[in-house]
């Protein structure tokens, strides 16, 4: 009775099954036929056959003996299964965007019917599908690992490591400067504040230099004052920024101003002006100028006018800003020079009436401050003069004019002259001047007002009169009588004197009379 027995009848491709005769009756003969085995056909009571295709195969045995035969068929005794996977796998991309996704493909051989994957840095993290699709979030490389599993059993696990670059998205370009005002000539620095790592810039600078830049970090210089854009793209393994443009990013000012300045005129006469104009290099905003001796003594006006009314020497400074700073303030020393006006020329002498033989003594009453004296005696010894205060002798009775012309570094002054000043008389004339000692006129000189001041003894007849230098009338007293004692009387000549001038005295007392000059000061 014919019969058999597999040690296996499941088998892994290429391996071998062992089968065994378990007929009964002691056959004699064999004949075995293994479908999709190797070998196919056997005579031996037992037999190992390799099968090298998957399928399910029927494997037959006929015995006999002398008694007779028998055949025994076993239908799909044996199936061949495929071997464990031998596992691989592939990504549509392996360099990928930050939030991008990837999809993985298995290409395991022997039909894995099951799949474990891991995805370092992956979402998700693991997964059983045939075909995963991968969302990478952080920046990095990672390693993806694949199992696959048949009725074999499981193929060696499948790690690729860095196998996923995950980068950064392309950079959004931004960037500042250390400073966006600048000096002309000066320089700045910039930085590259662009997200996502740019790995190289691309700068331009208009009106700088360089005027562009692949530096990350790039230092600049501008020239020429004026308002400059500022442009930057950024660079990664992502691909480019879109450009950005700060525009009129950079104010290049002018440097702080050079001060200086010009007068026209530092010569002046004391009491005139100056006109004063700034000079000051790079377009200075704001000055501040100070006038020694002059009035404004300080100043922020671009063309101030300085009255100096004191002679002397006298310095003047500038300080000029801008938004740069601050000048170097600038002094001019001894820029300005201020000199008296030329003289005013006046005199007046101790005495104007005089005998013949005695002397009288002039002084000066001249203005600004003379250095030179010119003075001319009519009829007088010495005839001239350039004494301050020259003593003159008068030899011959008579009225004589006295001239003074007086003169400094600024000029000469107009001459002066008193007409008919110096009354000389002779002995035979004593009588008239015997009313002398009982006068007195103060103040001497007067700025308008004069007293007259008589010494008598009471019940004289007194007349006054006070004439200019041209015999005009200003003032008289008549029909008066002395009351005995000091006797005084006040002349106010205000209004009708204008200016500085000589004015003569007449006083007449009974039979006496005196001459006396007096000086009105305006």
């Amino acid at each position: 009775v014919a019969g058999f027995e597999a040690d296996a009848t499941v088998v892994v491709q290429g391996n071998s099954v062992a089968y065994s005769d378990t007929s009964l009756n002691y056959p004699a003969t064999r004949n075995w036929v293994f479908n999709g085995g190797v070998p196919a056909v056997s005579t031996n009571k037992n037999e190992t056959v390799t099968y090298n295709t998957p399928g399910f195969y029927t494997t037959e045995l006929a015995v006999a003996n002398s008694a007779g035969k028998d055949t025994a068929v076993y239908t799909q005794y044996i199936e061949v299964i495929e071997p464990a996977p031998v596992i691989d796998f592939s990504a549509d991309n392996t360099l990928l965007i930050q939030g991008n996704s990837a999809t993985f493909t298995d290409l395991s051989t022997y039909s894995p019917d099951s799949l474990y994957w891991t995805f370092s840095g992956g979402s998700p993290a693991n997964s059983d599908a045939l075909s995963p699709s991968v969302t990478y979030n952080t920046p990095g490389i990672y390693d993806v690992s694949l199992e696959a599993y048949n009725r074999a059993g499981a193929g060696t696990p499948l790690t690729k490591t860095q196998y996923i670059e995950v980068i950064e998205p392309a950079p959004v370009a931004d960037f500042e400067a250390d400073t966006t005002v600048v000096v002309a000539g000066s320089s700045t620095f910039f930085t590259d504040l662009s997200t996502h790592s740019p790995d190289s810039s691309f700068w331009v600078f208009t009106g700088g230099s360089p005027a562009v830049s692949s530096a990350m970090s790039p230092t600049v210089t501008y020239s020429t004052t004026g308002f400059y854009d500022v442009t930057l793209i950024a660079y990664n393994q992502a691909g480019a920024s879109v450009p950005v443009t700060k525009t009129q990013y950079m104010e290049v000012i002018a440097p702080a101003p050079v001060a200086d300045f010009t007068a026209n005129v530092t010569n002046v006469i004391a009491g005139n002006t100056v006109s004063f104009t700034d000079l000051s290099t790079n377009s200075p905003g704001s000055l501040y100028w100070t006038f020694n001796g002059g009035s404004p003594t300080n100043s922020d006006a671009a063309a101030p006018v300085v009255t100096y009314n004191t002679a002397g020497v006298y310095d003047v400074s500038l300080e000029a800003y801008n938004r740069a700073g601050g000048s170097t303030p600038l002094t001019k020393t001894q820029y300005i020079t201020v000199v008296e006006p030329a003289p005013v020329a006046d005199f007046v002498a101790n005495v104007t009436q005089i005998v013949i033989g005695d002397s009288v003594t002039f002084t000066d009453l001249s203005t600004n401050n003379p250095t030179t004296w010119n003075w001319v005696f009519s009829g007088g010894t010495p005839s001239v003069s350039n004494d301050t205060t020259p003593t003159i002798t008068y030899n011959a009775a008579g009225f004589y004019d006295v001239t003074l012309i007086t003169a400094n570094a600024t000029g000469s002054s107009l001459p002066e002259t008193k007409v008919a000043y110096i009354e000389v008389i002779d002995n035979t004339s004593l009588l008239e001047n015997a009313l002398s000692d009982k006068v007195s006129i103060y103040p001497n000189p007067t700025s308008g007002r004069i007293t007259l001041q008589l010494d008598l003894l009471g019940g004289e007849d007194v007349e006054v009169e006070l004439f200019d230098l041209g015999a005009r009338k200003l003032a008289e007293l008549v029909n008066e009588k002395a009351t005995g004692g000091k006797q005084q009387w006040i002349f106010d000549l205000n209004n009708v004197i204008n200016g500085s001038q000589s004015v003569i005295v007449r006083i007449r007392v009974n039979d006496l009379s005196s001459r006396h000059v007096i000086q009105f000061v305006k």
